[in-house]
């Protein structure tokens, strides 16, 4: 059983992340009108895994920014589209090993879905995860786990 010690920090260590108020976000679309355009932006980041084996990994950042770009552009800076270009790029790195790249992109995961999706949504609570592991994995043994 945890304790009241434990419960408020935690509290406040998901307040700050997540961040509290802010204005009410855009509706989402419907799911049907979004599962073609996220294949789209999946695939157009995805375009970048084959290029990542070669040569080091910094070197492909500007690349990667650039595709983000041209989704924020095509889709709105603040669409599930972008979101999810961020989410996949942090995927990408995370699988060639470089943590520490990975984690200035899934920030602007969760910084993005807060605006996108609010602060009561699932996919926001799911950035706050995605952050927290990676941090945790960036610094074992700094973190405390549950």
């Amino acid at each position: 059983m945890r304790s009241a010690w434990f419960a408020a920090p935690t509290l406040l260590l998901l307040a700050a992340l997540v961040g509290c108020g802010g204005a009410e976000p855009d509706p989402m679309p419907p799911a049907n009108k979004t599962g073609p355009r996220i294949e789209a932006v999946s695939d157009a980041v995805m375009k970048h895994e084959a290029t990542l084996q070669t040569g080091p990994t910094e070197s492909h950042l500007a690349a990667l920014e650039a595709t983000i770009a041209e989704i924020a552009t095509e889709y709105g800076e603040q669409s599930i589209e972008t979101v999810q270009a961020h989410t996949n790029t942090s995927v990408l790195l995370i699988q060639k090993g470089r943590w520490d790249l990975a984690l200035p992109f899934m920030e602007r995961t969760l910084a993005l879905s807060r605006e996108v999706y609010g602060l009561d949504h699932r996919e926001t609570a799911f950035g706050v995860h995605d952050v927290a592991t990676l941090l945790d994995n960036l610094s074992p043994g700094e973190y405390v786990t549950c």
